[in-house]
């Protein structure tokens, strides 16, 4: 599976989204507006040079998606982080 990247950022349709946190792609555009699902995107370093780690949280989950400099997916991970606090949401100017 490849992940499209557009001027430096990554693009991760609904649908895949909604698979793995049982929503609909409407639903997560609703919810990501809202912001009550969120991102993180990580560069990795070091042994991991090359590669992109991007976050989604939803309520008690996390969605890991690591892909290469293509974005193609080399792994994925859903994660139950229970009651540890999200990174805040940083928000680029004008959006």
């Amino acid at each position: 599976m490849r992940i499209e990247q557009k001027d430096g950022m990554f693009c991760v349709d609904a649908s895949l989204l909604g698979t793995f946190f049982d929503l609909t792609p409407e639903e997560v555009l609703v919810l990501m507006k809202k912001r009550i699902i969120t991102s993180l995107c990580e560069r990795g370093i070091d042994d991991h040079d090359g590669e992109f780690r991007l976050s989604f949280f939803y309520g008690r989950r996390q969605l890991r998606l690591t892909l290469d400099a293509t974005g193609t997916l080399l792994r994925h991970k859903l994660v139950d982080i229970g009651g540890r606090r999200r990174p805040p949401v940083k928000f680029k100017p004008g959006l």
